[in-house]
Formats: C-alpha cells, structure tokens, sequence
C-alpha cells in the first residue's frame, strides 16, 4: 500500500462504530461485542475501520 494512497478493494468493507458512555454502556458494551462477534461471519477485529466515538475503547485495549 501506498502512503496517502487507499487500498484496492476486492470485497464489501466493515466498520465498527463504538460508542458507550461511561462505566454502564462500558459494561453494557462488555456483553454486546461478543454477541455481535457470535452473529458476524468475520472477527470484529478484521473491521476494516473502528471508531470509538467516546474515548473508552482508545484508551482501554480489547480483551482477546
């Protein structure tokens, strides 16, 4: 890949949009992304993009 230059795309692309707010949709989000992981034919950590539109997830890694 190129810098500055956007990958060819061969497939339909994903993006995961996290947004939480504080320490109950933290929890809340605990018990959704592996049910959203459960439902998806792909692993959520293959999203061609993520967004965390509340800071949380920046600043906390994953648990894997």
């Amino acid at each position: 890949m190129v810098p500055g230059q956007a990958p060819a795309v061969t497939g339909p692309r994903i993006g995961l949009v996290l947004g939480a707010g504080g320490v109950l949709g933290a929890a809340w989000m605990t018990g959704v992304l592996p049910a959203l992981q459960q439902r998806l034919p792909c692993a959520l950590s293959s999203a061609d993009v993520i967004v965390d539109i509340e800071g949380y997830y920046s600043a906390t890694p994953p648990a894997t």
